[in-house]
């Protein structure tokens, strides 16, 4: 199956570049994978289908006004619709909380691809990163959807000064991982 043209029919607000840039990442990951914000699914979709391991796809799906969109519960069911329609349930944790409230599940480094496309303001960017970074493999590597937003940006400087190095940019998709 193309997973890359169904991603796209999928609501969302990744492009091809960047969803090709998602896959090659995808394609990459060893041990698991975790996403921050899945919307509908569209990166979802590219995760689970072009990788062989777990992915942990969270959110809450609570209703939230970002930037003029507005989001909410409707959009998990669509989200839900999508991956069963892609039968791609068995590759997919859907984990509905926010995701602070789940790294304390995950007890090591187990991921070696994270995601982050949740809310975009810096807090939250901050907290994602923060929290997530120590449940990473060694060599994992992050990947920010909305680099374009100086929210996002304060984030990245701030993770490059703990070591990381910016390894491939497409787009609003910025790819870091530790040096």
């Amino acid at each position: 199956m193309n997973y890359l043209e169904e991603a796209l029919k999928c609501k969302g607000y990744l492009s091809r570049k960047e969803a090709l840039t998602l896959k090659y990442y995808a394609e990459q990951a060893k041990h698991s994978i975790v996403e921050i914000g899945a919307y509908c699914g569209r990166s979802t979709v590219i995760l689970a289908g072009y990788s062989s391991v777990p992915v942990y796809s969270i959110d809450p799906h609570e209703a939230y006004n970002d930037n003029g969109v507005e989001f909410g519960p409707v959009d998990c069911q669509e989200f839900m619709g999508n991956i069963s329609r892609l039968n791609l349930g068995g590759n997919v944790n859907v984990l509905n909380f926010r995701s602070q409230d789940m790294v304390f599940a995950f007890k090591d480094r187990f991921a070696d691809v994270l995601f982050i496309d949740g809310k975009h303001d810096y807090e939250s960017v901050k907290t994602d990163f923060n929290l997530w970074r120590f449940r990473l493999k060694d060599d994992a590597f992050v990947l920010f959807h909305d680099a374009h937003l100086e929210s996002v940006q304060t984030v990245i400087r701030h993770a490059k000064d703990l070591g990381y190095k910016t390894i491939q940019r497409v787009q609003s998709l910025e790819v870091i991982q530790r040096s």
